[in-house]
């Protein structure tokens, strides 16, 4: 019997011995849950903060952006709308202001003369020379060297030219 005693204890010390062990494991288990809850919230404030933190710098931004283009002079939505409007306004006056009678015809108006732009003062360009006066054509040897004569005729009859001119004389 007394073997039989012997594996009571141990059965006991082991029963006791899993006792011991599922209550820790329980504990541990809660325990990782409870820092599981709280890791999860600290991952919500980080979040919160994080968006908060986003938003911030969204605002910073934009204020900046609009500083500077105040600072540039550039039109906002309100200023185009407003001259829009403006715009809209005047050409509903002028047609009404300028609406033809229904027997009269319209008259064209004429174009005013654009003012030029300021420019530079263009440099001046070299004043072009005179032609020299030609002397009276001698009469050309009969040959072959009469085309030559006639196209140096055509040529002072038609006046100077750089690019050779017509040999027909047509100009003048």
């Amino acid at each position: 019997m007394a073997r039989d005693e012997k594996v009571r204890k141990v059965q006991s010390a082991g029963v006791d011995f899993l006792e011991l062990a599922r209550s820790k494991a329980e504990e541990f288990l809660k325990e990782l849950s409870r820092s599981g809850e709280s890791a999860q919230e600290a991952l919500d404030d980080f979040a919160r903060g994080s968006k908060r933190s986003t938003d911030r710098l969204v605002d910073a931004v934009r204020s900046e952006v609009s500083r500077q283009l105040g600072a540039l002079g550039l039109a906002t939505k309100e200023d185009l709308g407003a001259l829009e409007a403006r715009v809209e306004e005047r050409l509903a006056s002028l047609e009404a202001d300028s609406a033809p009678a229904p027997e009269a015809s319209p008259k064209p108006r004429a174009a005013k003369p654009a003012k030029p732009a300021a420019k530079a003062p263009a440099a001046k360009a070299p004043a072009a020379k005179a032609p020299a006066p030609k002397a009276p054509a001698a009469k050309a040897p009969s040959g072959p060297s009469r085309r030559s004569a006639a196209g140096s005729v055509g040529a002072s009859i038609s006046g100077p030219s750089d690019s050779g001119g017509s040999s027909e004389g047509s100009g003048g």
